[in-house]
């Protein structure tokens, strides 16, 4: 096969032909792979994009979960450090009217039981805490590995666009060997060309023309 078959005004024949004929079937062949690949990368980006949108709104719901529940300890603690101070003041004078001692006697045994009940509380939400971090820690991960794994597929998608088009250029040159006419002649420009001055001198340079222009400034119109 000619090095210059895609240019030649010579339809391909023989081996030529075969040639030409195999290698655009097998460029073909390989433009619908990367047609079927290229779906298997915009498949995986689509889904990419939901998992991300899912694991970001769980994300944020774990953080927020997190915060209520550690600000809610800090408000456990804050009451543990008032109960305690006050389990100090409820001591009172022997002297000290009744009604005072009764409530003395009354806090002096509700404070130690609501001091174990928060102390409990606290306990349980330092656990349900600890279980929140990891499972942010597991949904960051799972987010960063989504991002990468959609990048790795646009990557895979722009590379396989650009294969495409460089092999459907291909496609497109050797299917134009096949074409009766893939190029205007030489020779037929000439003609076109001693025409259109033959169609100047008649028209533009003539003495009753309203309008004089050269040849050449008539031809690139």
């Amino acid at each position: 096969m000619s090095g210059d078959i895609t240019r030649s005004n010579l339809l391909p024949i023989g081996k030529e032909a075969h040639l030409l004929n195999t290698l655009r079937t097998q460029k073909s062949n390989e433009l619908a792979l990367i047609d079927e690949k290229m779906l298997k990368d915009q498949q995986v980006v689509v889904a990419c994009d939901l998992a991300i949108g899912k694991l970001e709104k769980s994300l944020t719901k774990a953080r927020e979960m997190h915060r209520v529940y550690q600000d809610h300890s800090a408000n456990i603690k804050n009451t543990l450090r008032t109960l305690s101070f006050s389990s100090t003041r409820t001591v009172v004078q022997p002297d000290a009217p009744e009604p005072c001692k009764e409530l003395s006697t009354l806090l002096g045994h509700e404070i130690p039981d609501r001091e174990k009940k928060l102390r409990s509380e606290s306990v349980e939400l330092a656990v349900f805490c600890d279980k929140l971090d990891i499972t942010i820690g597991n949904l960051e991960e799972d987010l960063r590995c989504t991002y990468h794994t959609k990048a790795v597929a646009l990557e895979t998608l722009n590379a396989a666009k650009n294969h495409r088009a460089d092999i459907q250029g291909l496609v497109d040159n050797i299917q134009s060997c096949f074409r009766a006419i893939k190029k205007v002649p030489t020779e037929v420009w000439a003609e076109i060309f001693r025409l259109r001055v033959e169609e100047d001198d008649r028209q533009f340079l003539s003495e009753d023309s309203p309008e004089r222009r050269s040849t050449i400034l008539t031809l690139s119109h």
